[in-house]
């Protein structure tokens, strides 16, 4: 493991119904700021995906895609794939799986006390 990035959280994903309003509360409460991104963290184009620029960790405020969607936080490994294979044989639930965008792999586990989080694998190995 040649990167001191792995095993820590490298991004964070806040979903929202109302994208003004949630970023006038982080810019409120933080002094967070944003840049509008032209892709979503599908590749696609990114209509409702704001990148936070100061906000300590890399993240964007993006729409729900689900009613029920909390905050997704993604650690950062060497090997998505060893690390999905581990997190099985922990008892966790992969929610989704292995999925491949522009820039690198993300997929989202779930523990054995349903708290999800993401695992993400950059291209450029950092």
């Amino acid at each position: 493991m040649s990167n001191s990035n792995y095993n820590k959280i490298g991004y964070i994903e806040i979903p929202t119904d109302n994208i003004d309003e949630t970023k006038k509360f982080y810019s409120n409460m933080f002094g967070w700021e944003y840049e509008k991104s032209e892709k979503d963290r599908e590749g696609e184009e990114g209509e409702n995906y704001w990148l936070i620029k100061n906000a300590g960790v890399k993240g964007a405020i993006t729409s729900k895609r689900e009613n029920n969607q909390t905050p997704t936080f993604y650690i950062m490994v060497e090997s998505i794939d060893d690390f999905i294979a581990k997190s099985q044989k922990q008892g966790a639930k992969v929610v989704v799986n292995k999925k491949e965008i522009p820039e690198g792999f993300y997929a989202t586990i779930q523990d054995q006390q349903q708290n999800t989080f993401g695992l993400w694998q950059s291209k450029n190995n950092n």
